[in-house]
Formats: structure tokens, sequence, C-alpha cells
């Protein structure tokens, strides 16, 4: 069974982004290493890990892209 991590981020201005992930180590380096100058966090960095949960289960990702598409939302602000 493949392990899932739902991860929140404290942003450097203080908002927050919700992740889904199944390498929390690799995720949190390439938030930190701004990958993408599109994404959310990239002009947001440094970034700080405050939760993480983990599960073995597939309902929490495809909870999490139902959420994210209806707009219920990740990359809010708290």
């Amino acid at each position: 069974m493949k392990l899932y991590f739902v991860y929140i981020l404290e942003c450097s201005d203080e908002s927050f982004y919700v992740g889904l992930t199944n390498n929390i180590d690799r995720r949190l380096s390439e938030h930190q290493g701004g990958l993408s100058s599109s994404s959310y966090t990239f002009k947001r960095r440094p970034v700080k890990l405050v939760y993480t949960k983990t599960s073995g289960s597939s309902w929490m990702r495809s909870s999490l892209k139902s959420s994210s598409k209806d707009g219920a939302g990740t990359k809010n602000r708290l």
C-alpha cells in the first residue's frame, strides 16, 4: 500500500499552502528550491512545514483533488 502525506506549509507572507504527496522530503525540497516560477510558493519562500498527516488510503488523494477542482481549497490564507 502506498503512503500519502497531506501537508501544510506556512509561507513567508503568512499564507498557507496545503498539498498532497507520496514523498514529503522530496516535495518539501521542491518547494524550498523553487522549481517553477509559476507555483504558489515560489515567491513566498522560505516555507515552513507546519503539519503532516499520513494515510495509506487513496481516499485522501481523491478527496483533495476534488476539493481543489471546486475551489475549496488549497492555496488560501487561513
